[in-house]
């Protein structure tokens, strides 16, 4: 895959995203004077350590082995490197003062090959870059304030998006173990009563062979046939056959009197 100056000064932005990055930056206006141009320059963000670096992209070996111009950027950074296509500058050929950056043979990454040193700037050298950056590169908002909280209430906004996100997806979860659940409840339940009924279609068939039929449903009908099919009587029956056999028995003890007094009587 070729790698183009426009693809590392992509990628050097991407590694500065947090930082101010200003590519093709010049020390100081374009017309009446003569100045240098850095293909990147980075402030970092800092007030207890400020940073600057200074890139210059070589995709030809050739034009690094020409360049010459590349320590005229010292005096503007605390930091500066080369920046190229893995191989195209060998980590041996990189001077004392610069460092050396790859870019990946796919093109996606940077790796640095060589950490360029520090060296302390004095703050006044900086000062034709500043204003540069300030009025050629930058727009001073008036709604800064407004913009900044709107920033921080979409941030929050964001923010509790996912937790919103994180808190139904959780919901979502327990609902569908509780409808699981609930479905295999009724499942196991809706078997249990299909067997019961199976079974009670048995025994109202065993009834019908038995002559209780649907047309008397009485549970004191299907005991009094049981009753019968064990050899048993009701109880009703029972108390009526007792009636009976004390009547029986009144009656015979009437009959053995009656042939007494007639024996008496022909003796």
């Amino acid at each position: 895959m070729q790698v183009t100056a426009a693809k590392l000064s992509q990628l050097l932005a991407k590694r500065h995203d947090k930082d101010l990055f200003v590519a093709e930056c010049k020390d100081g206006p374009t017309v009446g004077t003569s100045h240098f141009r850095m293909d990147a320059w980075v402030m970092k963000k800092s007030w207890s350590r400020p940073t600057f670096l200074a890139y210059e992209i070589k995709v030809a070996r050739g034009d690094f082995m020409r360049d010459e111009k590349w320590q005229g950027y010292l005096p503007l950074c605390n930091q500066f490197y080369f920046v190229s296509p893995a191989g195209t500058i060998k980590i041996e050929e990189v001077p004392a003062e610069a460092g050396l950056i790859w870019c990946t043979q796919n093109g996606t990454r940077l790796l640095t090959k060589k950490k360029a040193p520090y060296r302390p700037l004095k703050p006044e050298t900086l000062e034709k870059v500043f204003r540069y950056v300030l009025m050629s590169r930058c727009r001073v908002m008036s709604d800064w304030y407004s913009l900044k909280n709107d920033a921080d209430w979409w941030r929050a906004w964001m923010v509790h998006k996912k937790l919103d996100y994180d808190f139904g997806h959780q919901v979502s979860k327990a609902i569908r173990e509780r409808v699981k659940e609930e479905i295999n409840l009724v499942a196991t339940e809706n078997e249990r009563l299909k067997r019961e009924n199976q079974e009670l279609v048995k025994i109202r068939d065993l009834l019908k062979t038995m002559g209780i039929g649907d047309e008397v449903p009485y549970l004191w009908k299907v005991q009094h046939r049981l009753a019968q099919l064990r050899g048993n009587t009701p109880g009703q029956a029972i108390l009526k056959l007792n009636a009976a056999i004390g009547s029986i028995q009144s009656l015979v003890k009437e009959v053995e009197k009656i042939e007494e007094a007639q024996n008496a009587t022909r003796g």
